[in-house]
């Protein structure tokens, strides 16, 4: 955003434990705010905000888009599938050991965008 010049608000910024619970909450504080996307720390903190998003008759991604980072599988089972920011689990466990072992140096694992249907698309 800061790239972009946009503007950063304190109050768009909630801090949580990374659970379905945390989203739920979060999107009860955030509704006021008539925020128009959210990026959430995990796929369970995305399906907090989904499912407080529905409760509250707020459209998935007509209303609110939502982008997870993790990228599990349960971004499939939404409805709609949340897009992601997937990362490797598996190469960042591996990574961690070879790291505390000191046999290789710390390294990011590489990610992607996972595009899938809570994002809703930016007239041209």
């Amino acid at each position: 955003m800061y790239e972009h010049h946009l503007p950063i608000e304190q109050d768009w910024i909630q801090y949580g434990d990374y659970s379905y619970e945390a989203g739920q909450t979060i999107m009860q504080y955030w509704a006021d705010l008539k925020l128009s996307a959210v990026v959430a720390a995990s796929d369970l903190v995305a399906m907090g905000i989904m499912r407080q998003a529905a409760q509250m008759g707020i459209k998935i991604p007509q209303d609110l888009s939502i982008v997870s980072i993790d990228g599990t599988f349960l971004c499939e089972v939404t409805d709609p599938q949340l897009t992601s920011v997937t990362q490797d689990f598996y190469q960042i466990g591996v990574n961690s050991v070879l790291d505390l072992l000191g046999n290789a140096p710390s390294e990011l694992v590489p990610f992607k965008l996972v595009e899938r249907g809570s994002v809703a698309e930016q007239p041209k």
